[in-house]
């Protein structure tokens, strides 16, 4: 079946980019000799591969500092690297699969997290990879630091408090003088550039900074989540959406497109609230949430994937993931508030997000009507992040509709315990394929995310901390 969907997705993307994207492959290896990988790169064009990379016609989907091993920042670590027998032995071994119960499978997703973790001697050490890419068996995204908020209540749960201090202290040592943070990289013909995404700073605020803070009591990252909040405000948004992003390199606002994901922009201000009872990040968060309803929700529960330049509603399918993102916005503000009309879509996306959940428990990458699924494939990043939302959900939904939420995460979990890698390199990591792969830098593969792993532990938990 994977064969079929990859050529179905294949013929597909051939046929977008007759309309106007190109193909490229942009390989380079930094202080590292070692063989080129294979690696397909697709057009971005309006449609099916539509994420926080590639969102809008004439933006390139082009390679990025990927792999790990092309992400030295030493070129003394490669040699050394290889020396540490640990990861020579464990990293490189080739990923399995065999049955696993939930308890052994839990286990290994925690793993999975440690694993990630990228060693001294290379760019953003002490952080962790946001994926693994099954084709070419090693981790990938070294570059996506606001994933790495995730990690944080996820070490907390565990009662693991110095990992959460550490990963905590060197996200804030990451913040910018004006209140944001380099989220990720981007590549075009002129190199690399950082991207200064308003929405995945808020993200890592409300993850990160406010969840260490919480625990602590250090202003220092409350502090640090005011600025971003401020910056969020006055400087990184119009008509109270934040933009895509800041070109770091080009010192400019990437205002070609926007992209769904800005949703979960709010639960930094309602977390904020929830603090500090300060009028002005509630006022925000219903300001943005109106206008985030008037320019991305499609009614019937759906949300746009993205808009373009002139705020037109873009994409060719529905980005599942992307209702999980909205959703993120969504019930932390109708927890405090509960506006009838953001209330009504609220229970409205949830309602849909159960209709379109696959009877084996997962959710497709793009959900598209009738025979046009097989373009789309099982998103294994975004299944416990749905789940997530879904079991959040609950206190704002009818109690009749309570039972049937916690099918639909139970049958999530089981779809995950079922997508799981039981050895070697990627063990631990919930694998599927789709045209995404690795977050669209390489399509067309198996891969896992690593901040996922966190949400599936967190919907697993113990109420109890763990000492696993």
């Amino acid at each position: 079946m994977i064969l079929i969907r990859k050529v179905a997705s294949g013929v597909f993307r051939g046929v977008k980019g007759l309309r106007g994207g190109r193909r490229e492959k942009l390989f380079g290896v930094n202080g590292c000799e070692l063989a080129e990988p294979k690696v397909e790169f697709s057009s971005s064009d309006a449609g099916g591969l539509i994420n926080d990379t590639a969102i809008a016609p004439g933006m390139e989907l082009r390679r990025e500092e990927l792999f790990q091993w092309e992400n030295v920042a030493d070129r003394r670590a490669w040699e050394s690297l290889h020396k540490a027998a640990e990861f020579h032995r464990v990293r490189l071994e080739r990923t399995c699969f065999r049955r696993l119960a939930q308890p052994e499978a839990r286990k290994l997703w925690i793993s999975f997290v440690e694993h990630a973790q990228i060693p001294e001697g290379w760019r953003n050490a002490g952080f962790y990879h946001c994926c693994f890419d099954l084709s070419v068996n090693h981790w990938s995204a070294p570059d996506w630091i606001w994933t790495n908020s995730a990690l944080v209540p996820h070490f907390l749960r565990l009662g693991r408090i110095e990992d959460a201090r550490k990963l905590s202290e060197g996200l804030l040592s990451r913040q910018l003088p004006d209140g944001g943070w380099r989220v990720r990289d981007g590549r075009d013909a002129r190199g690399v550039y950082g991207i200064v995404g308003p929405n995945d700073a808020a993200y890592l605020c409300d993850h990160g900074m406010l969840e260490w803070y919480e625990h602590s009591g250090d202003e220092r990252f409350l502090t640090a989540s005011l600025r971003c909040a401020d910056w969020i405000m006055h400087r990184a948004s119009s008509g109270n959406l934040p933009y895509f992003g800041w070109n770091l390199r080009d010192g400019k606002w990437m205002t070609h497109a926007n992209i769904v994901d800005i949703g979960f922009t709010s639960g930094l201000f309602c977390h904020l609230y929830r603090l500090l009872k300060k009028e002005e990040h509630l006022e925000f968060a219903a300001r943005f949430l109106k206008a985030y309803v008037r320019a991305f929700y499609q009614g019937g529960g759906r949300f746009a994937t993205a808009l373009d330049a002139s705020g037109r509603q873009r994409g060719t399918g529905l980005f599942m993931r992307g209702q999980a993102w909205a959703l993120e916005g969504l019930l932390p503000f109708c927890e405090i508030e509960r506006d009838p009309e953001l209330l009504e879509v609220t229970r409205d996306t949830v309602r849909n997000v159960l209709r379109l959940q696959r009877r084996g428990g997962s959710w497709l990458h793009q959900w598209r009507p009738y025979g046009l699924q097989i373009l789309s494939g099982d998103d294994s990043k975004g299944t416990p992040v749905l789940a997530a939302a879904l079991r959040r959900s609950r206190g704002l939904m009818p109690e009749a509709e309570h039972a049937v939420l916690e099918r639909a995460v139970d049958k999530a979990i089981e779809w995950c315990v079922r997508h799981t890698a039981s050895d070697g390199a990627g063990a631990g990591g919930v694998f599927s394929w789709n045209p995404e792969g690795s977050l669209g830098l390489n399509g067309n593969v198996c891969a896992a995310c690593v901040y996922s792993n966190a949400y599936l532990c967190g919907l697993t938990a113990e109420e109890r901390h763990e000492n696993e």
